[in-house]
């Protein structure tokens, strides 16, 4: 970077501005509400528009929380754009929630599969095994978190 002619500056190490820390929170929270909003008000769309604007680069804030309430919609299988109050969309746009409601929908759907713990699908073998991956494998048994088998 010096022979591109910058210069660079290390910054002293001072404590953080408490006010500025605060504004900063109280902005973001502000901003996320907004796209919350958004997403809540934005115009129900269908697959052949969603595939249009899936092809440009340069949409506009509405066409993206218009894409957004779609994904969304599609994820949970929602036919009435009501339920997707600003409160509603905090909660459940959250990818991790989907793909929990989808696993769940699986399981529903699907007699034939069980839920299994993460440690389920990594069984000990030989000593030194154990001994390489015990620590591993007893932070993914202890998981909340679980998979489709």
């Amino acid at each position: 970077m010096v022979q591109a002619g910058c210069r660079v500056v290390g910054l002293p190490n001072q404590p953080k501005d408490l006010k500025v820390s605060e504004f900063l929170k109280q902005r973001t929270a502000a901003l996320l509400q907004a796209k919350y909003t958004g997403i809540s008000e934005a115009k129900v769309i269908d697959y052949e528009e969603l595939l249009r604007l899936e092809t440009r680069s340069d949409l506009s804030t509405e066409e993206y929380y218009a894409v957004q309430k779609f994904r969304i919609m599609d994820a949970y299988g929602i036919e009435d754009p009501s339920i997707l109050t600003p409160e509603w969309v905090k909660t459940y746009s959250n990818p991790k929630e989907m793909k929990v409601f989808q696993n769940l929908q699986a399981l529903k759907n699907d007699p034939e599969l069980k839920m299994t713990k993460q440690s389920d699908s990594y069984p000990l073998g030989k000593d030194q095994e154990r001994r390489d991956t015990g620590a591993i494998l007893h932070r993914l048994h202890q998981s909340k978190y679980t998979k489709l088998k």
